[in-house]
């Protein structure tokens, strides 16, 4: 097993890959973990059953969205490739931490949901586009 893995962690876009996924990944449990306290406490004052609703809104109209906008990776990977489609998920999750500021405000609460219409469509373009550079590397490693 040890020679396996020596092998796999030797490939270098293999520790690209992972590198992002592991950054990715624990992005979202830190953000996750303290959004709803952030939420009920600082935007909603402390009204509970409020943050639950503005996240049960913003959870649906994130699905809806994500789903609206898969159908446009493969034209976005065919047009302009899969490393600037990545790019472009990568810069919606930037922009949305950047105004994310701004959409959480005690006076607006409801403001918030324009958050998860952004957040959408970066990870369906990131997830898609991640998972087709895993066989990517498949590829190439079978190719070396």
């Amino acid at each position: 097993i040890w020679r396996a893995v020596r092998e796999t962690t030797g490939n270098r876009h293999f520790r690209y890959f992972m590198l992002i996924v592991i950054v990715l990944a624990m992005g979202n449990a830190i953000f996750q973990g303290l959004i709803f306290y952030v939420n009920a406490y600082w935007v909603c004052g402390g009204d509970k059953v409020l943050a639950t609703k503005i996240i049960g809104v913003s959870s649906t109209l994130s699905t809806l969205m994500a789903l609206a906008t898969v159908p446009f990776a493969p034209w976005i990977g065919r047009r302009f490739g899969k490393r600037a489609g990545l790019c472009l998920g990568a810069g919606l999750y930037v922009l949305y931490a950047l105004v994310q500021p701004w959409l959480l405000r005690p006076e607006q609460p409801w403001l918030q949901v324009w958050g998860a219409l952004l957040v959408a469509p970066a990870g369906a373009f990131f997830g898609a586009f991640l998972g087709s550079f895993l066989a990517d590397i498949c590829d190439l490693d079978d190719a070396e």
